[in-house]
């Protein structure tokens, strides 16, 4: 229950906070009573929905820190090859290509693997 409470309070103040930056920005006046009902409403509707549906989180997990690897493995590196003055000397070589080539095939097998 204590562990529950403690994810849940944190999230929430936290959902506040993102609430109240969000209104901020967009010069909106904040109050905090319908803010607070608004997290704690969401927050009710996003457990329970949660709970009913009952996802795999390794599977979310694997979903979505699959591509984000394959990103920061392949796909990151050629970028900083392209536009960081210090990196283009490695630029125009056909292992840049392969290595592009091969992080969108990665990416596309997990993205397939998601959808099918």
């Amino acid at each position: 229950m204590s562990s529950f409470f403690g994810h849940y309070l944190g999230a929430r103040e936290g959902l506040n906070g993102l609430v109240v930056k969000t209104l901020r920005g967009a010069g909106k006046p904040i109050n905090r009573k319908k803010i607070d009902v608004f997290t704690v409403v969401f927050m009710i509707l996003t457990i329970w929905l949660v709970a009913t549906l009952n996802p795999s989180i390794l599977g979310m997990i694997e979903s979505l820190g699959g591509p984000i690897i394959a990103t920061i493995l392949f796909i990151m590196p050629m970028y900083a090859v392209k536009n960081v003055p210090a990196m283009q000397k490695y630029s125009g070589t056909i292992s840049n290509a392969f290595v592009l080539i091969m992080g969108l095939v990665a990416i596309s097998a997990i993205m397939y693997g998601m959808l099918f």
